[in-house]
């Protein structure tokens, strides 16, 4: 079974998308990119959700970390945009090496298809 971890600072979506996700695949959560770390470090993973604005290590820092050390890694950038509202950050997270990228709220059956794609 192909394992995904799902980073993301607010439990309310970290448990959205395992619910959504669990049924297909094994899914691991993560509620910072630093323990996200932990897990990508003991563990090998298929694919990667990260939410970009987190506390601790956030998106960008976790997925040029990842990029530095796993190209084959697919990874999936969520955001709903922070503080000032826009959504400035996902074009840089993309740019960074994020496969695709989704804007919160998002079509949960269009993460699902897209994570279905990813990972066939």
């Amino acid at each position: 079974m192909k394992k995904i971890l799902v980073v993301d600072d607010e439990e309310p979506m970290r448990n959205l998308l395992r619910d959504l996700l669990s049924g297909s695949y094994e899914v691991s959560l993560a509620e910072d990119g630093r323990k996200a770390l932990t897990l990508l470090a003991g563990n090998t993973f298929d694919l990667l959700i990260t939410d970009v604005m987190m506390p601790e290590l956030d998106g960008v820092e976790l997925v040029t970390y990842i990029r530095e050390k796993n190209k084959q890694l697919k990874i999936i950038a969520i955001s709903g945009g922070g503080k000032t509202g826009v959504f400035e950050f996902l074009p840089i997270v993309k740019l960074l090496g994020a496969d695709i990228t989704f804007n919160k709220p998002f079509d949960i059956n269009e993460v699902k298809a897209t994570v279905n794609r990813l990972l066939a």
